[in-house]
């Protein structure tokens, strides 16, 4: 009992005097407030220029207004892939050309393997946030005509908050999403891919690995220089109020494979297609 006042007398004396708590009888334990508050499964659309698209398309509300919103966020990403592609393709075209070598001889096979690793990774991650976006274009009903990017908060039987869309999108601006943005994205990281893991093992010295490497990686994370420079500040700030969607429990039980095993395991689903990628390349390029 003196030890329990002992503690509290410490934690008081750590808390400024000018605070005072809300309530003293609730200490919150920080996971059980994130499942009380959304579950244990939500969807995110990731902070990108890409989703600053579609966020800005679904947020306005239509006419005139939507093209004032909407045009800075597609102008950005039309900059950003004229940037990346024509990057990507340059630094594809150099692959067996000087300085590069026509062989993967004569550099450090693990500074090779390292630098193929950590390329892959960036792109598998560049690839799960396309996915992610996929995702939570999958929570959204079809709607007859655009319709303003609304929520609802629901609550389930042991009394978690589900946030679920309350508005709809339409089969045109779905197809507009992957034509122009989501399937280019993808190609753009596989262009990367392609040609980062080809200078990577054609380098003339270990150095030069090091270089080619770091280039990649440049191209491939072009797009967020792009969205912190280029898109404004109250765009931006949209992706600070949108909360994640939650898949509710009788969604997960319904696909526990896919919402239970797949979660516990993500690291080594994550990895095994990372290793698998690099040695992959390694080949195509080393054949």
């Amino acid at each position: 009992m003196e030890s329990n006042e002992r503690m509290l007398s410490q934690r008081t004396h750590m808390i400024p005097p000018d605070l005072e708590a809300v309530d003293e009888e609730t200490p919150f334990n920080p996971y059980v407030k994130a499942f009380r508050d959304g579950g244990n499964m939500s969807r995110q659309l990731p902070e990108c220029i890409y989703s600053c698209a579609i966020l800005a398309w679904l947020v306005s509300p239509g006419g005139w207004n939507m093209v004032k919103m909407c045009m800075p966020s597609f102008w950005a990403v039309l900059v950003s892939y004229v940037l990346q592609f024509g990057f990507g393709f340059f630094l594809l075209s150099t692959v067996g050309s000087d300085p590069l070598t026509s062989t993967c001889d004569g550099t450090s096979s693990a500074l090779q393997f390292l630098a193929l690793f950590s390329l892959c990774s960036l792109v598998v991650k560049d690839l799960l946030e396309t996915f992610d976006m996929h995702l939570w274009m999958t929570m959204f009903p079809v709607a007859d005509k655009h319709e303003r990017l609304m929520l609802r908060v629901y609550r389930d039987h042991w009394g978690n908050q589900h946030t679920r869309p309350d508005s709809g999108v339409t089969r045109r601006d779905r197809i507009l999403f992957y034509a122009i943005l989501i399937i280019p994205k993808i190609m753009l990281a596989v262009l990367v891919l392609m040609a980062g893991c080809g200078v990577i093992v054609r380098s003339a010295t270990n150095f030069d690995i090091v270089l080619n490497a770091l280039a990649a990686a440049f191209i491939l994370d072009l797009d967020e220089a792009i969205f912190q420079l280029y898109i404004p500040r109250f765009v931006r700030n949209l992706f600070q109020a949108l909360t994640p969607l939650s898949v509710s429990p009788l969604e997960q039980s319904e696909r526990p494979r896919r919402f239970g095993w797949a979660s516990r395991n993500h690291f080594y689903l994550v990895i095994c297609p990372v290793l698998i990628v690099a040695l992959v390349e390694r080949l195509i390029w080393c054949s």
